[in-house]
């Protein structure tokens, strides 16, 4: 597995740090995983938005989009 060197912040550094020893694990896994997790959002993000413009193409057009808009306020805060 090829290394990298990173730089953090202390406050963050120290998290990592916590985080490693309540799941007794090694800091380099966890940085692995928050590196894995961000670049898997951003996939989905992208997939979303793909999904988004064909549909808003397609015959339900404009409605898509505001049924959408709507549905994308209330799933604010969710996670």
């Amino acid at each position: 597995m090829p290394r990298e060197s990173i730089y953090l912040p202390e406050e963050l550094a120290k998290g990592v740090e916590l985080k490693a020893k309540e799941e007794r694990i090694p800091f380099s896994r966890v940085i692995q995983k928050a590196v894995s997790k961000f670049l898997e959002r951003d996939k989905v993000a992208k997939a979303k938005a793909d999904i988004l413009s064909i549909l808003s193409k397609g015959p339900l057009g404009k409605s898509w989009k505001e049924l959408h808009k709507e549905r994308t306020g209330a799933d604010v805060g969710r996670d």
